[in-house]
């Protein structure tokens, strides 16, 4: 199912572009353009795309997790969720611990 989407994604990319080469370009820059330079990954995980980013890989894992099911939502009988809650407590705590705290200036400082 993922092949089937990934190819699907990439004919996409020949039928909307205006040329073969420019088609050629776009993929290109689809698999490098963020992969090549490190601080371009850091610019995007710490954009509003992160949330997306995160939400795309649950659903990878789900998809993997349920692979050998009859119905892929069964997967989700299989998971503790006590681990799941413990592990969601974690990320909050971290991302309250690496908000970046701003000084805001005393707007009325010269009344």
């Amino acid at each position: 199912m993922l092949i089937t989407f990934l190819l699907t994604m990439v004919a996409w990319v020949f039928f909307r572009a205006d040329s073969v080469s420019i088609a050629f370009l776009y993929l290109k820059e689809m698999l490098g353009g963020v992969i090549s330079d490190p601080q371009q990954i850091l610019h995007l995980l710490n954009s509003i795309e992160a949330p997306l980013l995160l939400y795309l890989a649950i659903l990878l894992i789900l998809e993997w997790l349920a692979r050998e099911q009859k119905h892929g939502i069964m997967v989700l009988e299989k998971i503790s969720w006590t681990f799941v809650r413990w592990i969601i407590y974690i990320i909050l705590i971290s991302l309250i611990f690496m908000q970046e705290s701003k000084e805001i200036d005393f707007i009325y400082f010269q009344f």
